[in-house]
């Protein structure tokens, strides 16, 4: 942008590329939109793991990435934040073919998640993964072998906790 904002002379035309200049003064709002631009720009989304079972396709709950994705935005306050999930930055971008929040692919996949400010139109967009983790190891702990406490109380007293060491 830099060429450009050399040959711009128009001081609200370079603000509005950021949407700092805004042509609606809404305080809360125009602020709400720097705060969700800089969070995205500060903070990754996290990827979204599932278990591994060597299933050609998974099934993602994508809404688990909209709390990270509006921290500090209030809904109470501004309720004019959408945020919706695409499979390309294409989509993305445009705002069209919106994902479901409960989304089926293949581990690997790439999703963008679009946090839109309907008041002011400024949107940010970042990706994140759709990956498998590997499935937890369990190891088998030994058998526990107690003699009975008495001939006339057939039972005893076992300490599980013991097991932990093995079993972890």
């Amino acid at each position: 942008y830099l060429p450009h904002w050399k040959e711009t002379q128009d001081q609200g035309a370079k603000l509005a590329v950021f949407c700092t200049g805004p042509a609606i003064r809404r305080t809360g709002s125009n602020l709400t939109s720097e705060i969700i631009g800089t969070t995205l720009l500060l903070v990754g989304v996290t990827a979204l793991y599932k278990c591994e079972t060597d299933a050609a396709t998974y099934t993602y709950d994508l809404s688990k990435n909209t709390a990270v994705v509006t921290t500090g935005i209030d809904p109470a306050i501004d309720p004019a934040t959408v945020v919706s999930y695409y499979v390309s930055m294409e989509d993305a971008t445009s705002g069209s073919n919106a994902l479901p929040l409960t989304y089926t692919a293949a581990a690997g996949t790439t999703v963008y998640v679009r946090v839109n400010n309907l008041e002011t139109g400024c949107f940010a967009i970042k990706s994140f993964a759709l990956l498998t983790a590997p499935s937890p190891m369990v190891t088998l702990a030994p058998d526990m072998i107690k003699c009975a406490r008495t001939t006339l109380q057939n039972n005893n007293v076992f300490s599980f906790s013991a097991q932990n060491a093995a079993i972890l």
